[in-house]
């Protein structure tokens, strides 16, 4: 791999990873002060899966860590049904399929592990199956609010800081369906991430996409909220 191919990888999971921690952070901040579920599901989503396990897994894949391997495993999956239970609890609260669709993926992810260690491909391909499923369901249900907001927005009774942030959120989702299905692909063809430029730039996007996208929606800067207060009053 080019060294500056492989310095930009790093930099990208070096950010999602910080990005990661920032986000969970002040989402756990503020499940204490609420004593809410979403905001508690949500800061526990991203802090296991993007502050703990994919840098775990990254890891394992260096090293061929059995153990590193296991435990980035469980810690994505975790924070993978998290984020299930968040999109199911805000934008699907009273609807009996969206709990029996988080029960049935919490299920997939327990069959999932079980497959980390004798079989690494098959649980690999399996868990982007049930992100890209995941992700696409919470940007779905995302976009259709956003819509909602923005109808509402042109008659004067939407906020518009609710609204860019689903939108962002929909970007989110969007995106991490789509690199989990790239991610997918590469292991059924057997190509290595890190040796392929196509692959590897597609990812390296995809995860700087997600970063920014969940700084913005989640833990945006005081300029960004300003800029969108501009935007409204213009």
């Amino acid at each position: 791999m080019h060294p500056a191919m492989a310095l930009l990888a790093a930099l990208a999971l070096l950010i999602q990873t910080g990005v990661g921690w920032v986000v969970s952070i002040r989402l756990l901040r503020l499940a204490r002060r609420t004593r809410e579920l979403p905001e508690l599901a949500l800061g526990a989503s991203v802090l296991l899966a993007i502050g703990f396990g994919y840098p775990l897994l990254v890891a394992s894949a260096a090293t061929a860590s059995v153990a590193l391997r296991m435990s980035g495993a469980l810690l994505v999956d975790a924070g993978f049904l998290f984020a299930a239970v968040f999109t199911w609890r805000v934008f699907r609260p009273g609807a009996r399929w969206a709990a029996a669709l988080v029960a049935g993926l919490g299920l997939c992810f327990v069959a999932q592990l079980a497959l980390v260690v004798p079989d690494e491909k098959v649980a690999g391909l399996a868990q982007m199956l049930l992100a890209a499923v995941l992700y696409g369901w919470t940007a779905l249900e995302a976009s259709h609010h956003a819509r909602m907001q923005q109808r509402r927005s042109a008659l004067g009774l939407g906020d518009p800081v609710v609204e860019n942030r689903l939108w962002l959120w929909t970007t989110m989702g969007g995106v991490s369906s789509f690199a989990a299905l790239v991610n997918a692909f590469t292991i059924v063809q057997g190509i290595m991430p890190l040796e392929d430029p196509a692959v590897l730039v597609l990812t390296t996007v995809s995860g700087l996409v997600q970063a920014t996208t969940l700084l913005l929606a989640l833990a945006p800067p005081a300029a960004y909220l300003g800029w969108l207060a501009r935007k409204r009053s213009a």
